[in-house]
């Protein structure tokens, strides 16, 4: 599962939770367990699920923040270019609404929408003061 990181590392938005983690292999466990390591299995699994929730991290951050700075860069483009290198992103919540059927397609899918909260340093207003003066 994933969530909001609520931790003080701006560089993370979201976390991932693996609850109720249960491997069933087939076959019988004694012959299962000469063959392959659970605990290597699980530790496989966790790592990859950990690199999905950085890549998602990565690819929510850098279109939220090109999404905000894309409408400024309109009006100042290098208004636009700094608030792309100082904002940081935090997400209050996680949601994941149902999504549609596209074409015939079977099954359910579902997206990850978050509530995006930006953040941009005081430094930030000082310049853009010192700018327009």
């Amino acid at each position: 599962m994933l969530k909001p990181d609520l931790s003080s590392d701006l560089k993370t938005i979201l976390r991932h939770v693996v609850e109720d983690f249960r491997l069933e292999l087939p076959g019988p466990s004694w012959l299962v367990g000469f063959l392959v390591s659970r605990d290597a299995i699980e530790t496989s699994i966790r790592t990859g699920l950990r690199n999905l929730a950085r890549e998602i991290d990565a690819r929510l951050r850098l279109r939220a923040i090109g999404l905000f700075t894309d409408q400024v860069q309109t009006m100042d483009p290098a208004l636009g270019a700094r608030l792309a290198i100082m904002a940081t992103l935090t997400l209050e919540r996680l949601r994941y609404p149902v999504m549609t059927h596209q074409s015939g397609g079977s099954g359910s899918h579902r997206a990850i929408a978050g509530d995006v909260c930006l953040g941009f340093p005081q430094t930030l207003q000082g310049a853009i003061q010192q700018e327009t003066s």
